[in-house]
């Protein structure tokens, strides 16, 4: 049971669009037998409403539910706000340009090693290790792979394509020799 004393407080107080104008008694009880104190409000609308306790105390009954859906905005308004939107967005990448950049080059930089090493980590041609030497190497032919890019865009699709397995690492000198002559000089030997 609540302390009336408590909503005797609320009098003439608003809760959302509710104004509290007394205690009203209490409700039936329900199927456990309890019983709530009902408050007697007034909306802004001009509607009475009967208001349990918890719920005008918890703040979940804010209004007497009827009619007070958000006005439909004109064509016009939604063409402002949709240009606000873009000017926000255009102003936040030039004032924060260099911190993109860093945060995708970063972004970049991880992919690129997370696949290299999900393709073995080194040349499959020659064993070359270092990072900044490894390019995408299109076993089949890009036209004939899953993964139809090359570059940073290739190891983002190859990442959304689960890693295909028509994709290996090879160095950039080896991946230039395959492509110019079929065969890497390397495999000649």
């Amino acid at each position: 049971m609540v302390d009336k004393n408590y909503f005797e407080d609320l009098v003439g107080k608003k809760i959302g669009m509710l104004l509290v104008l007394g205690i009203q008694g209490m409700s039936q009880p329900d199927k456990k037998g309890k019983r709530e104190t009902l408050i007697n409000c007034l909306c802004d609308c001009g509607n009475s409403v009967l208001v349990t306790a918890h719920k005008l105390k918890r703040g979940t009954k804010q209004s007497c539910g009827i009619g007070h859906k958000a006005k439909r905005i004109t064509e016009e308004e939604r063409i402002r706000r949709k240009i606000d939107a873009i000017n926000y967005h255009k102003n936040y990448r030039i004032e924060n340009c260099e911190d993109l950049k860093r945060k995708k080059t970063a972004y970049l930089q991880k992919l690129k090693s997370e696949a290299i090493s999900r393709y073995g980590g080194k040349c499959a041609c020659c064993g070359e290790t270092t990072m900044e030497f490894l390019t995408m190497e299109h076993m089949n032919g890009r036209k004939n792979s899953l993964v139809k890019k090359t570059g940073k865009s290739g190891w983002m699709q190859a990442k959304s394509l689960g890693w295909p397995e028509d994709i290996t690492v090879l160095c950039y000198n080896c991946n230039c020799a395959k492509g110019a002559y079929g065969i890497c000089p390397h495999q000649k030997k």
